[in-house]
């Protein structure tokens, strides 16, 4: 952040036990500003408005929590997030080789499993962010001559971005790497992928040899370990990879390598496998996003959370499938999630047991925590929706216009070579009309007068 790397992270609570705020580069504001950190201290305590309320909600939550999702959270609790390796894999999505393809042979070196039985220093038993019943934090450590060191991760954004999007399956660097980040506070999916990008514009011959000082082809797993710190000192070629993907490979004259949206890199989900998630990072405020569009991919979890999502349904939808190639659902699908984690994201409540609990569930925490009737689901939604077009106006105001709701070429024109989605490209310009008339826009996606004035947002 003080280098003003593009895509440096917020860190906190020590580099082995805390998190980070990463995409979008709000390290490097702080280091614009030359403020080092942020201490906060509490002397008051913290009250429920209601306690017995929210035990209740709890203890429910919990219980939904145990038979509402139990595949999906035995995988995040047996081997933390890294177990999505082998899910994305399986259906196409992994993004191999800079997004040349969505199957990487090397899967299995780079998995959940692997990690817990080589890395892991608990083994299959992770930790837990306080009160939290899942425990899908890891701790890896590295024994490698050379490599030696712990840290908390990888997560699987890391992993992906790190390894299969570099065609790299030495997983003994990709924890190095990932836990340089963390103490350098590097974004792991932008550092990743603009290390990608590079990649491939060297194999393709337009970014020279002696700019980085050894040849930077896929599979390069001492690029990893060579760049990483290079990028957050802005040394040699890391001055220039610290200019995120879309920056360098502009200036190395082909801008079309970035695959990202907004000149923000792309996490680790192929959209040509899940074109919902294609329509997400499209029009997501903060460009390649997933938090805000990770359900539209419900191929990968087989979750059906959708239909909780939409309709305030708490019915058991394990094992509903959402055809992942069909793009008359997705508009609607793309709107509601990203509505509804327009909300999360205000709560500060972790995405994880969101995916897991109803949402009626999580408004009865959110009443009984705070003592405000945010007003059910469709309340819920609502906050969620208002957030969402007040992020939007930011950006029109900001210089974006619709034209920057979009894709990496690739993506909509270079089929899917292999794999489950082969032959597939995300057809976007039959999901954004649609889209933008659901959301009350008009089609040039600016928000109409009356969409403002029914979320009470002055224009």
């Amino acid at each position: 952040g003080e280098n003003l790397v593009r895509f440096a992270c917020i860190v906190n609570g020590g580099v082995a036990a805390g998190r980070a705020a990463g995409r979008g580069g709000p390290g490097a504001v702080m280091g614009s500003k030359n403020l080092k950190a942020v201490a906060v201290r509490g002397t008051k305590g913290l009250q429920v408005a209601n306690p017995e309320a929210f035990r209740k909600a709890a203890w429910e939550s919990y219980q939904a929590y145990l038979i509402g999702s139990p595949l999906m959270a035995e995988d995040l609790r047996n081997y933390g997030t890294i177990c999505v390796v082998e899910a994305s894999n399986d259906v196409g999505a992994l993004p191999t080789r800079n997004f040349q393809s969505g199957v990487f042979e090397g899967y299995q070196k780079m998995g959940g499993q692997s990690f817990a039985a080589n890395y892991s220093i608990r083994g299959k038993f992770g930790k837990a962010c306080f009160g939290c019943h899942l425990g899908c934090a890891r701790i890896g450590r590295v024994t490698v001559p050379g490599l030696e060191g712990a840290g908390e991760g990888p997560e699987y954004e890391s992993a992906g971005s790190l390894d299969s999007c570099c065609g790299i399956d030495s997983q003994a660097e990709i924890v190095k790497a990932s836990y340089v980040c963390n103490d350098m506070g590097l974004d792991t999916i932008s550092t990743g992928a603009t290390i990608a990008c590079a990649m491939e514009l060297f194999e393709r011959g337009y970014l020279p040899e002696k700019d980085v000082a050894f040849k930077l082809n896929f599979g390069n797993a001492r690029a990893l370990t060579e760049l990483v710190p290079k990028i957050a000192l802005r040394d040699g070629f890391g001055r220039i990879l610290a200019e995120g993907s879309y920056r360098m490979a502009e200036k190395y004259g082909h801008p079309e390598y970035s695959m990202g949206t907004k000149k923000q890199e792309f996490p680790n989900y192929d959209p040509r496998a899940c074109k919902g998630l294609g329509l997400a990072y499209a029009t997501n405020n903060r460009g390649g996003d997933h938090i805000r569009g990770e359900l539209n991919n419900d191929e990968l979890f087989a979750m059906g959370m959708w239909n909780r999502i939409a309709k305030g349904e708490a019915g058991e939808t394990e094992g509903t499938r959402v055809d992942p190639f069909d793009t008359a659902t997705k508009p609607r699908m793309a709107k509601d999630v990203q509505d509804f984690y327009g909300a999360i994201d205000a709560s500060g409540v972790c995405n994880f047991i969101l995916i897991i609990i109803p949402p009626e569930l999580f408004a009865d925490l959110m009443v009984a925590g705070t003592g405000v009737d945010i007003g059910g689901h469709d309340g819920l939604m609502k906050v969620g929706e208002r957030i969402f077009n007040l992020e939007r106006l930011f950006n029109l105001k900001a210089g974006m216009t619709c034209k920057d709701d979009t894709l990496p070429k690739r993506l909509l024109e270079e089929p899917m070579p292999e794999g489950p989605a082969k032959g597939q490209v995300v057809e976007l310009h039959k999901m954004l009309p649609e889209y933008y008339r659901l959301r009350g826009w008009d089609d040039t996606g600016v928000p109409t007068s009356e969409k403002l004035g029914a979320l009470e947002i002055s224009g």
